[in-house]
């Protein structure tokens, strides 16, 4: 059976000569003038780090592991290596060729020769917080980005269990309607993302309120069994970054005032 990575020859139908390499740089400078930002302002705001807000004197987490995939000639490695000096940076590329000799470049810059199209080694799967590419619009091929977007992990049990809670929980969203017909009024109904450094605290605790529930509803029956071993195994999924993420539901309503 086919990989759903399969591996596909060299798609990059430019050059890597100097010409190549200088107008990548020079790309990166456009981008970088066009943008204001290497990390964009909302990917900061979900992270204890902020290019924006950063003096000097500040430092990005030791552990921050930033992936650059079809880094080019690193042009955006280098500029990120100066905002997150301690962050350890990757960049992939099928060839290196356009990239400075690594002795080089900023000591948290680490290259490695890697196909986007390939299946990704076990060591990078679930390692980064963080994966950047770009000026990839002559790579992908057939208009489809989904062999090149695949993450890699394998989550076949929390996908199970994501697509059982899409079918419950919709009388949450039904809410309004609800209140409204039971004589409320000034119904509101808001939504609030879980924040991304929050995601894996509430998805143990969801957890743990699945393994409470089968140690006591379910006691001595075979659901315990099958309910534990769902949540041993998600835990083990969760491991390699995924999780499941639940919004926030808040409603408000208002008796109707009484006429006299």
């Amino acid at each position: 059976m086919e990989s759903k990575w399969s591996s596909r020859s060299d798609a990059y139908v430019l050059g890597r000569d100097f010409k190549s390499a200088s107008r990548l740089n020079y790309q990166q400078y456009l981008w970088h003038e066009t943008l204001h930002f290497n990390l964009h302002p909302t990917i900061e705001s979900h992270h204890p780090f902020s290019s924006t807000k950063r003096t000097k004197h500040q430092v990005a987490a030791p552990s921050l592991k930033i992936a650059n995939v079809a880094c080019g000639s690193g042009a955006w490695l280098r500029n990120l290596a100066q905002e997150l000096p301690q962050a350890e940076l990757h960049g992939f590329d099928l060839s290196l060729a356009q990239c400075p000799p690594i002795q080089w470049l900023p000591g948290n810059i680490r290259l490695q020769e890697w196909n986007l199209f390939d299946e990704p080694a076990a060591e990078m799967l679930g390692r980064y917080e963080l994966v950047h590419t770009r000026l990839i619009f002559t790579v992908v091929q057939d208009e489809d980005a989904r062999p090149i977007i695949q993450t890699g992990v394998q989550a076949p049990v929390i996908e199970e269990m994501l697509e059982d809670l899409k079918q419950k929980g919709k009388w949450a969203n039904r809410l309004p309607e609800s209140m409204e017909e039971c004589g409320l009024c000034d119904v509101a109904l808001w939504e609030f993302e879980e924040r991304a450094d929050l995601a894996k605290a509430f998805f143990d605790n969801s957890l743990a309120k699945d393994e409470e529930m089968a140690q006591n509803a379910l006691k001595g029956t075979e659901e315990e069994m099958r309910l534990l071993s769902v949540v041993k195994k998600m835990s083990e999924e969760s491991m390699g970054g995924v999780v499941i993420c639940t919004p926030k539901i808040v409603c408000t309503a208002r008796k109707r005032a009484q006429k006299n």
